[in-house]
Order: structure tokens, then C-alpha cells, then sequence
């Protein structure tokens, strides 16, 4: 693998987005003002928590809700664009920021199934630094690794490169990306409160 070179296992997350054979994203976002249930309701909810908070911070680039086929529990957070997954963009940088959050609902309690956060330096997916992955199943036995981890986009000392390696990490909120993106990839924050913005709406971030 290259030093830039995408790892294998992106796209990871279970119950997330996959292609049919057209190249389309087989799904239907779902029209939200007819319909009154209670896990649609709190899906709905984050959806515009954290479109709330790009807005107010970063970006004017809008994350969409998306039914998953199958299973009336699971949604997809992405942004689409023409029906095709697209990057976010942000303030005051070219960087990029791909969001993929896959959510089980259930009984109005909502749980991350898996989330893929990665930061592009700019448009060409061979440009991605940084990217935080999550699944909440466990990997496979013979690999093992940690289920909360980040790949970067470079070389070990030993001329290695690192992008193939899964370090591990906590839990990363979509807000701590963002944190990350200011404070180290020159996103312009929208506002002064940009940490107060943040803090408070990462408290609602699930660490089942």
C-alpha cells in the first residue's frame, strides 16, 4: 500500500451505504414531516443537532438522513449530493471532511452502530491525512483490532507505511472532528462561542 493510498477497509461500517450495480446509492431519503415515530423522531433529532452545529461553526454543507432497506431501525447520516455521497466543505480551507454515521434506534434510545470521519487536504480522495473509524460489531478473530481507531496518512521512521495500521483511540464525536479541523487544518470558526458550541453538543454524544 502507498503511503497514500486508500486502506482496504473503507467502506467498513455494517448496515452502512453500498452501491448497486448502476453505481447508485440504493436508498430513499425518507420524507420526514409524515411521519410521527418515536426512533424516526430521535434519528431525526442528531441529524439536525449536527447540521445545527456545521452551520454555526464550519460549514454550510448539510449531513442527510437516510432510511437503510431492511431494517426499520437504521439510518444513515451522510451528504449526499445528486443522490451520490459527497465531502463537506469548509470554511476558510480547502480541506475536506467525508461524514459516514450509521444509527440504530430503538424505542427512542439511539446507539452509533459505526461512523467513518475523514479529512481530506482537498478534494482528490488521494489527498485524505486522517480518518476515524468505528464499527460497533467486533473485527474478525484474525484481525483484531481495536473497534475505535484513526488511519493516517503516512510513514513510520523505519520508512513503513502507515495507513494499513489501525491505532487505537476513544470514541470520536462528529464535534471533536470539527474541534480538530479548526484547531489544526485552518477551518475558519463561524463564531467567537465556536468551543462553547461544540462542548455542549458533544454532551449528547453516546459512549455505549
Amino acid at each position: 500500500m502507498s503511503d497514500n493510498e486508500t486502506p482496504a477497509v473503507w467502506p467498513a461500517p455494517r448496515r452502512g451505504l453500498h452501491r448497486d450495480r448502476s453505481g447508485a446509492f440504493p436508498y430513499i431519503v425518507r420524507d420526514m414531516s409524515h411521519s410521527a415515530t418515536q426512533d424516526l423522531a430521535a434519528a431525526q433529532d442528531l441529524a439536525d443537532r449536527l447540521n445545527g452545529v456545521l452551520e454555526r461553526t464550519i460549514s454550510d454543507s448539510r449531513l442527510s438522513l437516510i432510511d437503510i432497506p431492511g431494517d426499520p431501525n437504521a439510518f444513515e447520516l451522510t451528504r449526499l449530493v445528486e443522490g451520490e455521497q459527497a465531502l463537506l466543505e469548509l470554511d476558510g480551507t480547502p480541506a475536506r471532511l467525508f461524514v459516514q454515521q450509521v444509527l440504530v434506534v430503538e424505542d427512542g434510545a439511539r446507539k452509533t452502530e459505526s461512523y467513518s470521519y475523514r479529512i481530506q487536504a482537498d478534494a482528490s480522495i488521494e489527498s485524505w491525512r486522517t480518518c476515524w473509524d468505528y464499527c460497533r460489531d467486533p473485527p474478525p478473530a484474525e484481525r483484531a483490532y481495536a473497534r475505535s481507531h484513526v488511519h493516517v496518512n503516512g510513514t513510520f521512521f523505519n520508512g513503513e507505511p502507515a495507513a494499513s495500521h489501525h491505532i487505537p483511540t476513544g470514541r470520536m464525536s462528529l464535534e471533536l472532528v470539527i474541534w480538530n479541523l479548526i484547531n489544526d487544518w485552518g477551518a475558519k470558526p463561524r463564531s467567537e462561542d465556536w468551543k462553547a458550541i461544540l462542548e455542549e453538543s458533544a454532551e449528547d454524544f453516546d459512549e455505549d
